[in-house]
């Protein structure tokens, strides 16, 4: 199995404690952080081969749902770029890692679109690497069409050409959308040689409300995973354990098989 290490959730205004805050006054001194948290992970783990993937952040953006605002987007960019020159000036597997960056919210549109992602330089990489092989790879997430994926209510429980009642499916984000946008990170990326990450997707749990909801559930992961492996992409199911009622899970931690 492969690891993906990443900064999770530092950066959401909602949660005590957080710090990675892209459009705070106090860059210099966030960053500083930045830079010494990374060093320290780094090295700890510069021994791991290459199934380790170490991921700059997670879902960084200003914490509101619109269109990325500066400077916070060009601070996204400047912790990439501190990330990437950290991790693989700590030496060992370092030097060669894969290294996993997002755009503004890990959004697809905001990281293939033109408003303002930047990928990081690798100047600090192994010299053995070819020259026009990339290690650095593009991280993503995908949750859409939202009212079915993530929205906590019985309203949205079908998805997909399979579903049987208009009222419980969605009207909008549907198959065509989903290649539509996972052909632009193909287009944007994978055809110049960084490979891309959909490092979350899923759909929450809503047979409660309809029986046949875990039929949608499998047809959108199931799709998602068939439309990434057509263009080149890797898929990474959100399994956050939680199962039952409005949980990611698609395993039950808690009853032996």
């Amino acid at each position: 199995m492969y690891v993906v290490m990443n900064m999770h959730g530092d950066g959401y205004k909602t949660i005590d404690g957080s710090w990675l805050i892209c459009d705070s006054s106090a860059q210099t001194e966030i960053k500083d952080k930045y830079q010494k948290v990374w060093q320290q992970i780094a090295s700890k783990f510069q021994g791991y081969d290459q199934r380790l993937i170490l991921e700059s952040m997670n879902e960084e953006f200003d914490g509101q749902y619109g269109q990325p605002t500066q400077p916070c987007y060009s601070n996204i960019k400047d912790y990439n770029q501190i990330f990437v020159d950290t991790v693989r000036q700590t030496g060992g597997n370092n030097t060669s890692r894969w290294l996993l960056v997002p755009g503004w919210n890990t959004n697809i549109d905001y990281t293939a679109g033109d408003y303002g992602f930047v990928l990081p330089t690798d100047e600090h990489r192994s010299f053995p690497i070819p020259s026009d092989e990339q290690r650095i790879m593009i991280s993503v997430h995908y949750y859409d069409p939202w009212d079915f994926t993530g929205e906590e209510s019985g309203t949205i429980t079908q998805w997909g050409p399979a579903a049987t009642d208009p009222s419980k499916a969605s009207t909008w984000e549907q198959e065509d959308h989903l290649d539509a946008q996972l052909k632009k990170m193909h287009d944007g990326f994978v055809t110049k040689g960084y490979p891309v990450v959909v490092g979350e997707y899923g759909a929450i749990d809503k047979s409660s409300f309809d029986s046949a909801n875990s039929e949608y559930r499998a047809d959108f992961a199931h799709t998602m995973a068939a439309t990434a492996k057509k263009y080149g992409e890797a898929s990474i199911y959100w399994d956050n354990g939680v199962n039952r009622q409005y949980g990611f899970g698609l395993f039950d931690r808690r009853s032996p098989p």
